[in-house]
C-alpha cells in the first residue's frame, strides 16, 4: 500500500547552500513510514506495549537533486514486501512538477524488544501493508565492505537527545555523523548505510573513515571495538 506524506523544505532542513541535508531525506522518509504505520493502527505506543519494534537494517539512496528551501514536496513510500522476520520498503521525494528527486530502497527487521530477538510477521501486519503491490524482487543491498585502510576521526558519547522510542541511537544520527566527513563539495549520487548492531545511552562511538576517489566510506564502532555501522558516499557522475 503506497502512503504520501506532504512536505514543504523549512530553514531548519536546509545547509549553508540553501538545499535539503542528507540526514533529512532520511528523516522525511523514517518519518512517513511511521505515518503510514500510524494511519493502519500500528502506532508505535501501542507497538511498544506489544514489545515490538522494527528495527532498520540498511539504506540504500539515489540522489537526483537535493529539495530547496521552500520546496513542496511528497514523500512517498510503499512496502512490497514481508517474509520471515523481515519487511521491505521502498521510497520516493516527489517535486510539484511530478519529478523524482530521490528515490530509496530499505530492509527492516521486526524485533521483539522483551527477548531481543527477531519475531516473525505476522499475518494481519503483512494484509495491512502488501495490498496493491506484488513485487518479491529485492532491490536493496545490505552488506557494505569492511576492509581497508581506515583512519580514526572523531569519538561521539551517547546521550538520551541520540535515542529513540527503541532506546537505541535512532538510525538517521549514523547519516548525519558521516555527512560531517565529506569533503567540501562533494557531489553525493547514492548513499548507502549498512547498520549492523544497535548503540545504547553511555556508548563511546568511534566514526573512521576512507576517502577514495568516487566514494567516501565511514565505519562506526562502539568503546568495545563492535561494529555498528557501515556508510558509503558516491560520487555524482
Amino acid at each position: 500500500m503506497r502512503y504520501v506524506m506532504p512536505v514543504r523544505v523549512r530553514y531548519s532542513d536546509t545547509n549553508r547552500d540553501g538545499f535539503m541535508n542528507l540526514h533529512k531525506i532520511l528523516e522525511c522518509f523514517q518519518d512517513c513510514c511511521i505515518f503510514q504505520s500510524e494511519s493502519l493502527g500500528y502506532k508505535v505506543q501501542d507497538e511498544l506495549d506489544r514489545d515490538r519494534g522494527w528495527f532498520l537494517l540498511a539504506w540504500n539512496v539515489e540522489i537526483e537533486r537535493f529539495p530547496s528551501l521552500g520546496e513542496e514536496l511528497q514523500i512517498i513510500t510503499e512496502p512490497y514486501k514481508m517474509k520471515g522476520f523481515y519487511g521491505y520498503r521502498r521510497f520516493m521525494i516527489i517535486d510539484s512538477d511530478s519529478r523524482t528527486l530521490a528515490s530509496a530502497d530499505s530492509l527492516w527487521l521486526l524485533m521483539d524488544l522483551r527477548k531481543k530477538i527477531p519475531q516473525r510477521v505476522p499475518a494481519d501486519m503483512i494484509n495491512a501493508y502488501i495490498t496493491d503491490v506484488k513485487d518479491d524482487t529485492v532491490r536493496v543491498k545490505r552488506k557494505l565492505e569492511t576492509e581497508g585502510a581506515w583512519i580514526p576521526k572523531e569519538k561521539i558519547p551517547i546521550t538520551r537527545h541520540f535515542l529513540d522510542t527503541n532506546s537505541h541511537v535512532n538510525n538517521v544520527f549514523y547519516g548525519m555523523w558521516a555527512e560531517e566527513h565529506l569533503p567540501e563539495g562533494f557531489p553525493v549520487q547514492k548513499i548507502m548505510i549498512d547498520y549492523r548492531q544497535s548503540s545504547y545511552e553511555d556508548d563511546v562511538i568511534t566514526i573512521d573513515t576512507i576517502q577514495e576517489e568516487d566514494r567516501v566510506r565511514c565505519r562506526f564502532r562502539n568503546q568495545d571495538d563492535i561494529l555498528l555501522a557501515l556508510v558509503e558516499f558516491w560520487r555524482k557522475v
